[in-house]
């Protein structure tokens, strides 16, 4: 027998010791209507854990992603907007992340496409072709990419593209962008399956 094997012996004492500790019940129907971190959270624990500061650098008001994943625009574009304010001596400044978010998922659909043409004369279970359809587009990134944006598209003031319904909660933008893509994805390698030339895939 395989030692690692978890064995019905071992099921049954574990079970046996489950049923007759009452914190574990507790527990249990806690978590049955109640998210874990609610349920683990400690106010002793939290309040010993105050971050105290004896020097404070004044910076601007606080900025929200909200429902997406713009973490990397959001903390790139909040260094820069301290800069571009110190210098303009602006009380209140913010840059548009949804402006690079947008120009970002632009340059995001069109890389996918030239990659479903570029591997349209593989099987379609190939893996490079799975991992292009099934990782899609999303909303992560980096610095390389945000330097790349920023030289291509530069920047704007929040006020100029301002915050929408679906750049601060991006996953239903995200499933139909995906689910368009890939339909797209399958007529261009019908396309080039029946010969089409390059300036028509285009």
């Amino acid at each position: 027998m395989n030692k690692a094997e978890i064995t019905q012996a071992q099921l049954a004492a574990w079970s046996e010791s489950y049923r007759a500790c009452p914190q574990r019940k507790l527990a249990a129907l806690a978590l049955g209507k109640t998210d874990l971190n609610e349920v683990a959270f400690v106010p002793e624990g939290a309040w010993k854990m105050r971050q105290k500061f004896s020097v404070e650098i004044e910076t601007l008001e606080v900025t929200s992603q909200q429902a997406s994943g713009r973490c990397w625009l959001f903390a790139a574009t909040n260094v820069l907007r301290e800069h571009i304010a110190r210098e303009l001596k602006l009380e209140k400044f913010e840059l548009s992340q949804s402006f690079l978010a947008f120009w970002d998922k632009f340059e995001r659909c069109n890389y996918l496409l030239q990659a479903v043409i570029d591997t349209a004369g593989l099987p379609a279970d190939d893996r490079v072709v799975a991992h292009l359809l099934t990782t899609g587009v999303h909303d992560g990134g980096q610095w390389d990419m945000l330097v790349n944006l920023i030289k291509k598209y530069g920047l704007v003031p929040k006020d100029a593209m301002p915050e929408t319904h679906h750049s601060s909660a991006t996953g239903p933008m995200n499933w139909l962008l995906n689910m368009q893509l890939r339909r797209n994805a399958m007529l261009l390698r019908q396309a080039v399956a029946e010969g089409r030339d390059a300036a028509a895939m285009k």
